[in-house]
């Protein structure tokens, strides 16, 4: 059991030897979540005989008979104040819950967003017990959702739920469903991207594809309908991993931005946001290990987008 206020000192034996840092603290501390054990990287809270390590640090291979002086401070108290909001809650028991997030709410605070956060609204109605692993400032946030992007949102209500919550993610066995709406039509029809992502070399806020640098990433996908005017798809996405703007970026890569991605794709007269829409989330559940899948309907804007310029015989049979 991982304590709080206490040091660990580590060291690596030959069964490890060889792997990433992360993933010897992971294996060497298994309640540390993946959010855990970054946040206690870039807080300075792993040293070894050169001093303290950094984020930056997470991926260098770990040697032989090496010590790590792992540092467990205690939570900090919650500084963020709880404001009563409506959410929508699509599910909800005394480990977790659901949300399905509008477009333009942010998941939690940032510049700008300093009490309107989801994670404002959900200290209101949880009444403060939610999971601090991810930190202080996102209090039970397990993953996230870009500000423009609406759907299904899962947030852990206690440190067993987010750890178990986290494992899945990493592991992807949580099945992930996305709608958006493209510009014209993808090729082939369905199929998967895999390609590396990282920071625009030149714009930092954008991410962008790259033959070599960044992470790995990977989504499914599969075009579900076409527009009269043959201008846009109805595009399913099933992204395996969850790296920052991933489908958004993946489909910019095909040459099919979201309609209104005033970033990866083009703004549009008829739809004000990201045509981009988290519609399911299926996983097991941290205490009953039963199969849970969460459903959030499509939301109005995309909706009155896809009458205006689809088919209905084509979109009604899909929700």
């Amino acid at each position: 059991m991982v304590e709080s206020n206490k040091i660990y000192t580590l060291c690596v034996d030959s069964e490890f030897s060889g792997i990433r840092l992360d993933q010897f603290l992971a294996k060497r501390l298994p309640k540390c979540s993946r959010t855990c054990i970054q946040n206690m990287l870039e807080q300075g809270q792993v040293k070894n005989s050169e001093g303290a390590l950094s984020k930056k640090h997470q991926s260098m291979k770990v040697s032989f008979g090496t010590v790590f002086r792992v540092e467990i401070f205690p939570p900090k108290p919650c500084e963020l104040k709880p404001i009563s909001m409506l959410l929508d809650i699509l599910y909800e028991d005394e480990d977790i819950v659901a949300i399905n997030k509008p477009a333009g709410q942010v998941v939690h605070p940032s510049i700008g967003h300093q009490e309107d956060s989801l994670v404002h609204g959900l200290l209101a109605h949880c009444k403060n017990q939610l999971s601090e692993l991810a930190g202080h400032q996102r209090p039970g946030i397990v993953h996230r959702l870009d500000q423009f992007t609406s759907g299904a949102l899962l947030v852990a209500k206690n440190d067993l739920s987010h750890r178990h919550l986290s494992e899945q993610f990493a592991q992807r066995r949580i099945r992930k469903t996305y709608w958006a709406i493209v510009y014209a039509c993808p090729t082939p029809l369905a199929g998967r991207v895999e390609v590396h992502m990282g920071r625009h070399p030149r714009y930092p806020l954008r991410m962008s594809v790259s033959l070599t640098q960044g992470k790995v990433s990977i989504t499914r996908y599969r075009t579900k309908a076409r527009s009269k005017c043959q201008k846009y798809s109805l595009v399913e996405c099933f992204p395996e991993t969850g790296r920052t703007h991933q489908i958004r970026v993946h489909l910019a890569h095909l040459g099919n931005g979201i309609v209104g991605d005033h970033i990866y794709g083009r703004p549009h007269k008829d739809l004000s946001r990201q045509g981009l829409h988290a519609y399911q989330l299926s996983f097991t559940h941290p205490t009953t290990n039963e199969n849970v899948s969460i459903t959030s309907k499509i939301p109005e804007d995309m909706m009155i987008f896809l009458q205006l310029y689809f088919d209905e015989s084509t979109i009604r049979p899909l929700f």
